[in-house]
């Protein structure tokens, strides 16, 4: 995008939709032209039935030549008012209305943005969410990607099982079993189909039940009808399997990250936990929030599952959404991850519990809507009443979950030097510490930082303890260095003394419950896959 132009905008988009007009003289608008990512058309939808245009190949490319034609010196907001004439001025009314409503959802992130949207999104990307570009969730029509497990309730031995195709497939369904020749059980899916910033695919859910504790068994998921099922997904994956959980309620070994992404930087790190994971060194994983950074590009989102797939559909995968899950005000996070929100008394997808062996986790939501700022988690909202009903029941369940680890993706405590670490932490800790201290919370998992940083037992701003024997009081951990496209960032140059470490690394953490009595958490280093920080929370 250039930075001057010697035509006005007006009159480029003015051009540009005029050999638009020309071009549906000589092309039906509906038809579904060309190949690739940047000429995919929108499928017919239930407007283009009723005799309304759809968008096609030559509306998304003259909505790219008038986002090419917008000054990228002007403010965010002129650039905002830009492109709303460019769906005005390009698209037909019916797809107008849709266009200008994803930039005005846009406009409400303006504020939070760390860079400006003409540097932050392609053009192919902006005009996909004005709705005048489409593309394909999948390569193939009918081949299972994008595949991932879950705890699916009460009973830790149901998964869940979640995964995507281009066209809906009939009588959708897992199959599963101890071998690969003995795939004898058999659940139906549950199909959605999926429109949003011209994403176009079907998301199936199917819970796998029954499952005998410490096995392993393999599944392929498809459809019944056409007796068509798949080893393994889209990808040279390995033969799809998990294990169950075991009868007994220790080791329990969790993968744990924050702020991951689907870019390069996070390579070592989705690497290192698939490997633990097909090696049986971990049972589950948890991520704490800013998971893909699509920020409303959903074939961005498409990659990022793609590049999870080697952990997430071989053990259970468990989320809590984080600021960047709020652009399509978490539309695409609740369809995307499958929890067990209902199961664990809750009545939003945001937060939801679920016990693991010795282990009770809470993974709640930190967020306002679309993510732009903190939510309110005050006494009288719903969700703290939740997480207070729910921390009073894990308490009484001490003598089979002693430990209780609470997940959410910003921060009560953090010592970088900006507006995360200083209001928004203590708006936090107004709303939540008092809960957590009272509650006996051992663990409370923090992300958002893009650095690792571990609080000694801390409660009011004030170290309560020189080591984690018998902790009287929390501890925070901050593990938002996963590997995103935004790099390590905001790490501290001085720490108060209620730090015991960090480090401004790639990384990810390791959580295990030994016993009913120890608790250890370490933080590895990515690329190495060394051990920078091991502590032990100690109970009698």
């Amino acid at each position: 995008m250039s930075s001057s132009r010697t035509a006005p905008f007006v009159l480029v988009v003015v051009i540009a939709a005029a050999a638009l007009s020309a071009a549906l003289t000589a092309a039906d608008a509906h038809a579904s032209v060309g190949s690739g990512l940047h000429r995919r058309a929108m499928p017919p939808s239930s407007s283009a039935a009723a005799g309304n245009p759809s968008p096609s190949t030559l509306y998304c490319g003259v909505c790219e030549a008038g986002i090419d034609a917008i000054e990228t010196n002007k403010t965010d907001t002129e650039i905002m008012d830009d492109l709303r004439k460019v769906c005005t001025s390009v698209l037909p009314k019916a797809l107008a209305t849709d266009c200008v409503k994803g930039i005005d959802d846009m406009a409400k992130l303006v504020g939070s943005q760390d860079q400006g949207i003409l540097v932050k999104y392609s053009t192919f990307a902006l005009c996909s969410i004005m709705g005048a570009c489409a593309f394909d969730c999948c390569s193939t029509p009918f081949t299972p990607e994008q595949i991932h497990i879950a705890v699916a309730g009460n009973n830790s031995r149901d998964i869940s099982v979640q995964w995507v195709t281009l066209q809906e497939v009939s009588n959708a369904s897992v199959i599963w079993g101890t071998s690969t020749n003995s795939l004898t059980n058999f659940a139906p899916a549950t199909a959605h189909p999926m429109q949003i910033y011209g994403w176009r695919g079907v998301i199936y859910r199917a819970v796998m039940t029954n499952l005998a504790p410490a096995t392993t068994y393999h599944y392929r998921v498809g459809s019944f009808t056409d007796k068509q099922f798949y080893p393994h997904p889209a990808g040279s994956q390995p033969d799809l399997k998990f294990t169950t959980e075991s009868v007994e309620p220790y080791p329990v070994r969790v993968a744990c990250v924050g702020d991951i992404g689907g870019d390069d930087p996070s390579d070592f790190t989705v690497l290192r936990i698939a490997d633990g994971i097909n090696s049986g060194l971990f049972n589950l994983s948890l991520f704490d929030g800013d998971l893909s950074y699509a920020d409303g590009v959903e074939f961005i989102e498409d990659m990022y599952q793609r590049k999870i797939e080697v952990l997430a559909a071989f053990a259970p995968h468990m989320t809590a959404p984080g600021n960047h899950e709020g652009f399509t005000d978490f539309i695409t996070y609740k369809a995307r991850y499958n929890v067990p929100y209902e199961e664990s008394g809750s009545t939003d997808p945001l937060y939801y519990s679920f016990n693991y062996g010795g282990i009770h986790f809470i993974n709640y939501n930190t967020e306002g809507p679309m993510g732009i700022s903190i939510g309110d988690i005050q006494s009288n909202t719903p969700q703290y009443q939740w997480l207070l009903n729910d921390l009073i029941q894990a308490n009484k369940n001490r003598d089979k979950q002693p430990w209780i680890v609470v997940s959410g993706h910003r921060a009560l405590y953090c010592s970088a030097n900006k507006e995360d670490c200083q209001t928004l932490s203590e708006l936090l800790r107004k709303d939540l510490e008092d809960l957590f201290m009272q509650q006996k919370v051992d663990i409370v998992m923090q992300a958002h930082l893009h650095y690792y940083e571990c609080f000694y037992p801390t409660y009011n701003s004030t170290k309560m303890g020189n080591d984690f024997n018998n902790p009287k009081a929390p501890v925070y951990i901050v593990n938002g260095a996963g590997g995103n496209k935004e790099h390590v960032t905001g790490f501290p140059s001085t720490f108060p003394d209620i730090v015991a470490a960090a480090y401004g690394v790639y990384g990810y953490g390791v959580l295990t419950a030994h016993d009913a009595s120890n608790l250890q958490w370490q933080f590895y280093e990515a690329q190495s896959n060394s051990i920078l920080h091991d502590i032990t929370i100690t109970r009698p």
